[in-house]
């Protein structure tokens, strides 16, 4: 078992991917649709990966992602605009063009492959750069969804001024995967991630392309680079929840990582506690979170998600022999996610989005400003005591009134149940 998990380990080390506000708030540069030349066909099946190895990388290269040939520029390269973003064959992308202003952004445009639609967009809540490429294959109406809501949550929960010393680069990337070119794709995706190994960071993408789930990763650390990755089939697969959910969930975790983009101490292991908290914390908190963004814009999604999340806990957490005062505690560490996967005990972190709302209940608030303060503070004090001092109870603490909450009757657990303000 030991040997799997290290196995598993390597595997996502090495593995480049493992989650309506005012139009005026997002400003853009408008990209294009991409006729290049024809690429390598190649769609390969393999094992799913869920997380993103951290790469640094201090020069971002311009590529065509259907060559082989690349030139480099650094940050201060000739900002994009619409005009010196497409190429010669080049058409403008299927987004609303009201949607965001035009500006100039000094920072290296990566050109997609054949038949590609791109959107460079910049927000002026956060310091922040989005850049969307929706594959060849992918439907317009999934990309639409997913560039709208990723947006939506980025306005709804954004990063405050401060948080980070550096212009967040966020790639959304949305790839269908049976009739995208995985070849193509991860040829563009390398281009961001690590121009300097390609043939490698191409080895390492492509097997998981056609399996792979939706994700989010830091690139670098340095550069502030992130990645959210999309794959899809013709229809959403997680129907009928809403998109909105996992697109706010990996827009959380956007926002968690960034806030200790700066830390100066040293990085945890594997097998401790990450800088952001326990597993449970960090995904128990973007689930319970994007439920929250999600209810902004379809209202009532939010009451029907926590039912489902606290009947199904209260039910698995009854048909397994497990001390309740152990649930947390096997969900701590990012070997502790990895080896529940291995296991078959993955219903323990998933828990962790119960145990959320159970934390904000305990807490007595009716906003959830509190999730905000805990991660502005994690780079001064460290998550354990960010914990206390947002919550109001220590870790140790709150960890006994949940063993608690899992030994009631269901019609208790749902009693807890409450909608707290997002502002």
């Amino acid at each position: 078992m030991k040997k799997l998990v290290s196995l598993l380990i390597g595997l996502l080390i090495f593995l480049g991917t493992i989650s309506c506000s005012s139009e005026s708030e997002i400003v853009s540069t408008r990209v294009v649709e991409v006729n290049s030349a024809e690429t390598e066909s190649t769609t390969t099946a393999g094992t799913p990966a869920t997380t993103v190895s951290e790469t640094v990388t201090n020069t971002t290269p311009v590529v065509n992602a259907s060559d082989d040939s690349s030139t480099t520029a650094s940050s201060s390269s000739t900002p994009v605009t619409p005009e010196n973003a497409s190429n010669a064959n080049g058409s403008m992308g299927t987004m609303s063009i009201t949607r965001c202003a035009d500006i100039e952004i000094d920072l290296a445009f990566i050109q997609g492959p054949e038949g590609s639609k791109q959107d460079r967009c910049a927000s002026r809540l956060s310091d922040l750069v989005f850049d969307f490429t929706s594959y060849q294959g992918t439907p317009d109406s999934i990309y639409a969804d997913v560039y709208d809501a990723i947006l939506g949550a980025s306005e709804a929960f954004p990063i405050p001024d401060g948080a980070t010393s550096q212009t967040i680069h966020l790639y959304v990337s949305i790839w269908h995967r049976e009739t995208t070119n995985h070849l193509a794709v991860v040829k563009h995706r390398c281009g961001y991630i690590d121009s300097s190994s390609s043939g490698e960071c191409e080895r390492n993408l492509l097997t998981p392309m056609a399996t792979q789930g939706r994700g989010m990763g830091v690139l670098s650390r340095d550069s502030a680079l992130f990645e959210i990755v999309w794959p899809t089939l013709d229809d959403h697969e997680f129907a009928p929840t809403s998109h909105w959910i996992p697109a706010s969930h990996e827009w959380i975790h956007v926002y968690q990582n960034a806030h200790v983009l700066n830390h100066e101490g040293p990085i945890p292991s594997f097998n401790e506690i990450d800088l952001k908290g326990p597993v449970w914390l960090y995904e128990g908190t973007a689930d319970y979170l994007a439920a929250l963004i999600s209810d902004q814009f379809i209202p009532g999604n939010f009451a029907s998600e926590l039912e489902g999340w606290v009947t199904a806990a209260h039910e698995v957490f009854n048909e397994h022999d497990v001390p309740a005062d152990d649930i947390l505690l096997s969900c701590e560490s990012p070997a502790d996610q990895v080896e529940s996967e291995i296991t078959g005990d993955s219903w323990q972190c998933s828990i962790g989005r119960v145990a959320v709302a159970y934390l904000q209940h305990q807490s007595g608030s009716t906003s959830v400003e509190h999730f905000r303060s805990f991660n502005e503070e994690l780079k001064d004090y460290g998550w354990l005591i960010a914990f206390e001092r947002n919550f109001g109870r220590s870790y140790a603490q709150f960890q006994l009134e949940f063993a608690e909450f899992l030994e009631m009757q269901l019609d208790i657990k749902l009693a807890f149940i409450g909608q707290p303000s997002i502002d």
